[in-house]
């Protein structure tokens, strides 16, 4: 599917090498945000790549991963999930999005909407019609493109530092 000049599709084999470039930003940023999280000195871009590759060839059929291209180069992916998976009530069917990134150099463009609202087609389609996400609240510019979205706040994850 287009929107505008960008491209979404869903992932295939050979966009691993992208998206562990994409993982890797994502975790980078994530790090300066949460103090539970500690990147590993001997992490680097393969490891991202590897992991990478194990998602995008897991035969997981609930999971999906989708893609944003600009000009036949991969800008953003988004990591999603069909769950009904509480485990003490019985719950309806829903989405789960669990992991964004858009290129650094490519934010602002309406990528991580556009990933995000192929997502929504995808799920309605199945019959699917929550969706959920976890974000940051010191992730401002992902919580203003949740809220562009539709998304609104439902639940607080709470934590403390005992320093």
């Amino acid at each position: 599917m287009k929107s505008g000049e960008i491209l979404i599709r869903k992932a295939k084999k050979g966009d691993e090498g992208d998206v562990g470039r994409l993982l890797m930003q994502f975790w980078k940023d994530a790090e300066k945000r949460n103090p539970i999280l500690k990147l590993k000195k001997n992490i680097g871009l393969r490891d991202y790549v590897n992991s990478a590759k194990k998602r995008l060839l897991q035969k997981k059929k609930n999971n999906f991963l989708f893609v944003a291209e600009i000009h036949e180069k991969i800008v953003g992916y988004l990591e999603f999930k069909v769950n009904n998976n509480i485990k003490y009530c019985q719950t309806k069917k829903y989405g789960y999005l669990e992991t964004t990134a858009t290129d650094k150099k490519f934010r602002k463009k309406g990528i991580a909407s556009a990933l995000i609202n192929e997502a929504f087609k995808f799920l309605k389609k199945k019959g699917i019609f929550h969706v959920r996400a976890l974000v940051s609240n010191k992730n401002n510019i992902a919580r203003k493109a949740w809220a562009k979205v539709g998304f609104y706040d439902d639940s607080t994850l709470i934590q403390k530092n005992l320093k």
